[in-house]
């Protein structure tokens, strides 16, 4: 796995860093959320292409969590933003 891993038994919540950037997993309404993010000066870069940069993340960072997800069914678009510095929803 990637650099270092977090769980949280509590919250279900998981969260992985990888060589450039995390990735995470939060299980919601009876699927999961799994997201990625990238340092601000790879944007322009992941926006190129989102789906293999998000993919590309998920296998380098989690590849037990990316083994998982080949094969499964997307329940939603990706979505991203560029302006990221402290964002909170």
């Amino acid at each position: 796995m990637g650099g270092c891993e977090l769980r949280c038994s509590a919250c279900s919540v998981e969260l992985y860093e990888g060589p450039d950037g995390w990735a995470a997993a939060v299980p919601t309404n009876g699927a999961v959320l799994i997201s990625a993010y990238f340092p601000q000066a790879r944007f322009e870069e992941v926006r190129t292409n989102a789906e293999t940069a998000y993919l590309d993340c998920l296998r380098t960072s989690v590849p037990p969590l990316y083994a998982q997800i080949q094969g499964a069914r997307r329940a939603d678009r990706l979505t991203g933003t560029g302006d990221q510095r402290n964002f909170f929803r």
